[in-house]
């Protein structure tokens, strides 16, 4: 006898909604159901219960089709027979919940939606890091202003920047970032020669696709710049630091949420070149390429569902082409900057293990962009220069600046 069947379609529906096991006994009353309901869960309007729950076919519930006759009172007295009030009762035949093939399929359902969620928190972490790396990027006007009219043999400079912007994938940010140096002067017959230290410290806290974090990457650096007495320079600088990220989100689908965190070492150099070409009434031009590499070190770390993430190592190509329109004034100069930039490789891959899945995450981050601004580099005192630049980014398709605000000041001495 299949008493699932020969319950009615919303009695059925109730029950299974409740219930882990449904046993169907028999007795003098006939044939009843016994079902094992979750704690304080309700049937229907028409019942409550604890415990057990002992149904059976009658007309004082009509609307569910069952009466419940008993609660609570069962006495388990071996070989499937249970006493009720008296009465005896026999299993004659046993509904179990979901068969281990399904249990396992849900089991396999949960443990996809688990990973898809995860995999969405890593691809927001290679933005982050790729976007730490390459906020670190600076030519030499934003790192220490215009040089030229310098003669004191040492210097110190301190630079502020931030801005925010967008990233791929509907990530907004803000960024704040401090740099500082010390360098000497070395006068030669054909120009000077300047070298020095700095640190940099940068921050950014992100938001956007159920995700917040803030990454920071803290790099030393040395650097040396040439000026020559005809108008042209050459400057080059290498950093290395150490970046970390942050990152928590709630998924759409599993409602759960995901924090992890990570960090790793980083390598960053530039090389840049540049020719200032005088014009009349103290306007000039400079032209200027520039080349920057970078690259992150790989990284392994969990997610607080204990998911394994393997993170590896990037590099990154940057060229630059652009120009600064300007004209020199008494004590400075004001210009116009613009230039055109493209990702030559910009890749990460990473790996991710949740319990027996495996799923690889692969991120590109090939773009071309142009980036303009004005900017002013002005003699405060003898010796000492306050420089700004604002800028912001178009065309870009994987991280774009909305503005970006860079000033700095210099002693010399």
């Amino acid at each position: 006898m299949d008493m699932l069947n020969m319950m009615p379609e919303r009695a059925k529906s109730s029950l299974a909604k409740v219930m882990t096991a449904l046993t169907v006994v028999a007795g003098a009353q006939g044939v009843a159901a016994v079902a094992m309901p979750e704690p304080e869960v309700n049937v229907d309007e028409h019942a409550s219960f604890d415990g057990y729950a002992l149904f059976v076919p009658g007309v004082a519930n009509a609307a569910l089709g069952w009466t419940t006759i008993q609660t609570n009172t069962y006495t388990d007295i071996g070989s499937g027979v249970l006493s009720v009030n008296g009465q005896t009762w026999t299993t004659i035949q046993t509904e179990i919940g979901p068969t281990e093939e399904e249990i396992r399929a849900a089991e396999q359902a949960e443990m996809k939606a688990e990973m898809e969620a995860v995999t969405k928190v890593v691809c927001n972490t290679q933005r982050v890091f790729f976007f730490l790396s390459r906020i670190a990027n600076n030519d030499i006007h934003k790192r220490m202003g215009d040089l030229r009219d310098n003669t004191a043999e040492e210097g110190v400079w301190l630079r502020s920047y931030g801005g925010d912007g967008d990233m791929e994938g509907g990530m907004d940010y803000k960024m704040l970032g401090i740099q500082g140096g010390y360098d000497r002067t070395y006068e030669r017959n054909d120009g000077k020669v300047i070298a020095g230290l700095s640190y940099l410290h940068t921050k950014a806290d992100f938001s956007g696709m159920g995700a917040d974090g803030s990454g920071n990457g803290n790099f030393l650096g040395v650097y040396g710049s040439f000026i020559g007495n005809k108008g042209h320079y050459i400057d080059a600088i290498m950093k290395y630091g150490r970046m970390s990220n942050e990152i928590t989100a709630t998924d759409d689908n599993t409602r759960k949420t995901y924090s992890g965190d990570t960090s790793s070492n980083g390598l960053n150099t530039s090389l840049e070149y540049g020719y200032r070409q005088q014009l009349k009434s103290g306007y000039y031009i400079e032209p200027q390429v520039e080349l920057n590499y970078s690259r992150m070190d790989g990284d392994t770390f969990y997610m607080s569902n204990g998911s394994r993430i393997d993170m590896q190592g990037s590099d990154s190509l940057v060229g630059r082409a652009g120009f600064n329109f300007g004209r020199k004034v008494d004590k400075g100069n004001f210009y116009l900057t613009c230039s055109l930039l493209r990702e030559f490789i910009g890749e990460n891959t990473t790996y991710m293990t949740y319990k027996t899945l495996h799923d690889k995450a692969t991120a590109d981050f090939k773009d071309t962009w142009m980036e303009y601004g004005i900017g002013f580099n002005f003699q405060t005192a003898p010796q000492q220069n306050l420089y700004a630049e604002l800028t912001r980014t178009a065309l870009a398709d994987k991280l774009s600046e909305n503005w970006r605000v860079n000033l700095g000041y210099r002693w010399s001495f």
